[in-house]
């Protein structure tokens, strides 16, 4: 089987997983197909120094090297179907929370473009599974992950539609939440101003931002208004 030939020549995952750092895209697609063909090849790579190194592979200037390593990544740490491998995700969520979202801020904070997007796409994905709520409970917990998402909810660059999009679902998260701390407020409050100028611009000029949104962006300006 699959499993036991890696495990039996385990050189074998360390060179596809090198091979993110190259462009070598076909060492991508076989490390793909085999953590989505076999659990027990997702699970020791989940729970090795493997995972790790995707932080460095991702946040590469080289647009088609990180966009290949982001497909890894969301592999391993969010795109799974079978709910032992979901729970499994969750624990090492859980587990390793400073540690990985410590790493994961600092992609947030990338001059790299498309390295910042492709992050805030897989953190959104991350915490919106329900098996990981107890996660994104945590996340929305601290100021500093809610100063980064106003940073790129409301960044001026002419590029930033796509990344105002991607913020804003993870930022409604924070606003959302029916037990946000003091500390969490006083953020909200103290950036009231900045949020509401750049929700209230999203809507007025966003024709599609009913379908985008839904009824979440009117409903976070009310949120936000009522703030004192």
């Amino acid at each position: 089987t699959l499993w036991t030939h890696i495990r039996e020549n385990p050189e074998i995952l360390i060179l596809l997983v090198r091979g993110a750092s190259v462009k070598c895209y076909d060492s991508g697609e076989i490390f793909r197909a085999c953590l989505t063909n076999s659990s027990a090849v997702h699970y020791l790579v989940l729970n090795s120094p493997l995972v790790w190194q995707y932080f460095k592979f991702v946040a590469q200037e080289d647009f088609e090297l990180s966009s290949d390593a982001f497909k890894s990544f969301k592999t391993i740490v969010s795109r799974r179907k079978a709910d032992k491998e979901k729970r499994g995700i969750t624990k090492f969520l859980k587990d390793n929370f400073d540690k990985f979202f410590k790493n994961f801020c600092d992609l947030l904070m990338s001059d790299v473009f498309h390295v910042k997007l492709q992050a805030l796409k897989l953190l959104s994905e991350i915490l919106q599974k329900r098996e990981n709520f107890s996660v994104m409970v945590k996340f929305i917990s601290y100021p500093s992950h809610l100063h980064l998402m106003i940073d790129n909810l409301c960044a001026d660059d002419s590029r930033e539609k796509g990344m105002k999009f991607q913020a804003f679902h993870v930022f409604k998260f924070f606003v959302a939440n029916p037990k946000k701390g003091k500390t969490i407020l006083n953020v909200l409050r103290a950036r009231r101003t900045e949020i509401l100028k750049t929700l209230i611009e999203m809507k007025r000029t966003e024709e599609q931002s009913e379908i985008e949104y839904g009824r979440e962006l009117p409903l976070l300006i009310d949120r936000i208004r009522e703030l004192e």
